[in-house]
């Protein structure tokens, strides 16, 4: 076996991306879903982790940015992996995080 040095081995590792999204419910189990105008269909909010941020740290923050309130982001329910697709060139990570019960969904909802 032989030595590589670090800078190289890390290098050479895969890299990937990652995502946050957040479990949000009210007191029935209705489960909050978004639709962004950039994409095609309905998803948990959400969105990618920027550099440096923890995962959790992320879902707050898309939280924050797609429904404006603030959250507790609680445990880890789910990580997921895809592989590289379509535009993405690289793998992605999601972490999915459960955010509660919200009494009144019904402020969120665009009908």
């Amino acid at each position: 076996m032989t030595w590589t040095e670090p800078a190289t081995w890390y290098a050479n590792l895969a890299s990937f991306y990652a995502a946050a999204a957040a479990l949000i419910t009210d007191p029935a189990g209705n489960v909050l879903l978004v639709k962004p105008t950039y994409r095609d269909h309905w998803a948990f909010p959400g969105g990618y982790v920027d550099e440096g941020e923890y995962p959790h740290d992320a879902c707050a923050r898309e939280v924050w940015e797609e429904l404006g309130v603030t959250l507790t982001v609680g445990a880890l329910l789910v990580v997921d992996w895809a592989p590289s697709a379509g535009q993405r060139p690289r793998a992605i990570v999601s972490f999915t995080f459960d955010c509660g019960s919200v009494a009144g969904l019904d402020g969120f909802i665009d009908q």
